[in-house]
């Protein structure tokens, strides 16, 4: 599941769906590429988010990167994996949240790269998180915005 908002740029130096105050503040430009046989070489160390966008990062400038995960798979803590429950029923373990808020902007950037409008997300309308009480979260009316995003949930929150 993939919450997603259209704040696509629109050429005006804010974005649609954000903080009216939100300013996209370009990068500096950076090293040039490397080319050639002498493009330096790098080892990055974990496939999860940081890991990814390290050697993305890297990659894009023409460094040769290795990237070493001890798990079979990437996404560090968004990876799952079946199992089976010793009733013999099969179920899908999970290490964490498999929901890319919009507040999960370095996460949004990243996924840009390769899919600039984020069109392979699905939006949602919200991400209800159900407790066994019968309350449950909802993620529909947070603040966009970091810190407020957190402390928005936290007064919205029945159950934190």
């Amino acid at each position: 599941m993939f919450p997603r908002d259209s704040d696509s740029g629109s050429g005006t130096g804010h974005r649609r769906g954000r903080d009216r105050q939100a300013a996209v503040v370009p990068a500096p430009g950076g090293r040039a590429r490397f080319t050639g046989q002498g493009a330096p070489t790098a080892a990055v160390v974990g496939g999860g988010i940081a890991g990814l966008a390290a050697a993305t990062l890297l990659a894009e400038r023409g460094v040769r990167v290795t990237l070493h995960e001890r798990e079979p798979g990437l996404g560090g803590r968004l990876s799952g994996w079946p199992t089976e429950l010793a009733d013999g029923t099969d179920v899908t373990m999970s290490r964490g949240f498999h929901a890319f808020f919009r507040q999960y902007y370095n996460l949004r950037g990243l996924l840009r790269r390769v899919d600039p409008g984020l069109d392979s997300l699905t939006r949602l309308p919200d991400y209800p998180l159900r407790h066994s009480s019968g309350l449950h979260d909802s993620f529909a009316r947070v603040p966009r915005t970091p810190p407020l995003s957190a402390l928005g949930f936290v007064a919205l929150s029945p159950t934190f």
